[in-house]
């Protein structure tokens, strides 16, 4: 069984949905926690830490560079 979605529904489309959400649901500083905690993670498999990583990076870009450090110093991360 394949993963891939054989829809239209593109994955820039899944991708902006996504950020939609985390945006509407998640505060800033949430948003920057979960990308502070998730830094460390790694696992057996390189493949999952690239995805972890991508995910890592959009949050923070989600933010700025800057704005992620100041909240997670404020945080206390």
């Amino acid at each position: 069984m394949s993963n891939k979605l054989t829809s239209p529904y593109t994955f820039a489309d899944a991708e902006s949905e996504l950020f939609e959400h985390i945006r509407e649901q998640f505060s800033p500083e949430a948003v920057a926690a979960i990308a502070a905690w998730l830094q460390p993670a790694s696992t057996n498999n390189p493949e999952v830490d690239r995805q972890m990583q991508w995910l890592i990076d959009r949050l923070i870009e989600m933010l700025g560079a800057d704005q992620y450090n100041a909240l997670c110093n404020g945080l206390g991360l």
